[in-house]
């Protein structure tokens, strides 16, 4: 089939134009919507990295919390074996002292007797030690029943009951008491 244009050429070239005009109008629709659309892509992607960076900074403020722990444990466990390696040195010079310390303590009338402190002291001029042992009790029947376990001792030369006062601590009323152990 044959195609015969009638059509002045004027027209011609205005509706060639008028094509052209629609194309290159689309064009710039198509290339506007691409533009679009990869703007819109970049704007997405953006907000996920966003995310994923705040996400990052969340783990990274955890593991510096880890790190923080870690080293406060290490810290820790240095000060531990420090503490380790003076009791044995403790322990394999002064024997006797530990299981001074050990049968004053194993003594204690449970809930009868409160410690609050034990000194382990040796005078200038003599050999013997003398311990200190300060308290409180309820009753001074607890105080004696404690001195008399304590005497059982043979290595104690002499266990004193050196100090009592009365104290109210609350509603409660309390018995202060210092011992004095010669050995």
């Amino acid at each position: 089939m044959i195609k015969i244009n009638l059509l002045p050429k004027e027209k011609r070239l205005q509706k060639k134009r008028g094509e052209r005009l629609r194309e290159i109008v689309g064009l710039i629709l198509l290339l506007y919507l691409a533009i679009l659309a990869n703007f819109v892509q970049v704007k997405l992607e953006k907000r996920d990295i966003n995310n994923e960076i705040l996400k990052i900074k969340k783990q990274l403020e955890g593991y510096k919390r880890i790190e923080e722990k870690e080293k406060e444990i290490k810290e820790k466990l240095e000060e531990a074996g420090e503490k380790i390696r003076i009791i044995t040195k403790l322990l394999k010079k002064n024997t006797q002292a530990i299981k001074t310390v050990d049968f004053i303590t194993r003594n204690i009338p449970q809930k009868e007797i409160f410690l609050e402190k034990i000194e382990y002291v040796k005078p200038k001029k003599e050999k013997k030690y003398t311990i200190y042992i300060q308290g409180n009790s309820v009753k001074l029947e607890n105080i004696a029943k404690y001195i008399k376990r304590l005497e059982r001792n043979n290595e104690f030369k002499g266990v004193i009951l050196e100090e009592t006062k009365n104290k109210k601590i609350g509603e409660n009323n309390f018995v202060n008491f210092t011992i004095k152990i010669e050995l």
